[in-house]
């Protein structure tokens, strides 16, 4: 079996707002389209996820397991997302490098002045050692 993300993200979405209006609207798609693909992933998986009660929508039992799951999921991808940013933005913030007395002395100085040009507002903390 192979998970469709697109569908997990859909249920999650529906599964955390209890409503499917409200899902389409986080995930910025219209409300056939969440329909759609809760309705495809319960077909793949051969199970009902949710159930309606008045207009929320309430998870069966296999659903508030799949919910466990695909949160902590989402968590670990919103983490790696924020990681990555982080790395191909290095716009601001700070940075502390460990080096040798020869090593800063005679190849920093020109390595630094060429980050600090591109990377203004990081602040750079040396740290030297023997």
């Amino acid at each position: 079996m192979h998970i469709n993300l697109n569908q997990l993200r859909a249920f999650y979405r529906a599964a955390k707002e209890k409503s499917i209006t409200k899902a389409a609207e986080a995930l910025h798609v219209t409300q056939p389209a969440v329909t759609m693909q809760i309705k495809a992933f319960e077909n793949q998986l051969n199970v009902k996820l949710f159930r309606k009660h008045g207009t929320e929508l309430q998870l069966t039992d296999v659903g508030q397991v799949l919910y466990g799951y695909a949160k902590r999921m989402f968590k670990i991808v919103d983490e790696m997302e924020y990681v990555l940013k982080s790395y191909g933005d290095l716009t601001q913030g700070s940075l502390t490098i460990g080096t040798t007395r020869s090593f800063a002395r005679h190849l920093m100085p020109g390595l630094l002045s060429r980050f600090q040009e591109s990377f203004p507002r990081v602040k750079v903390f040396l740290k030297v050692g023997s």
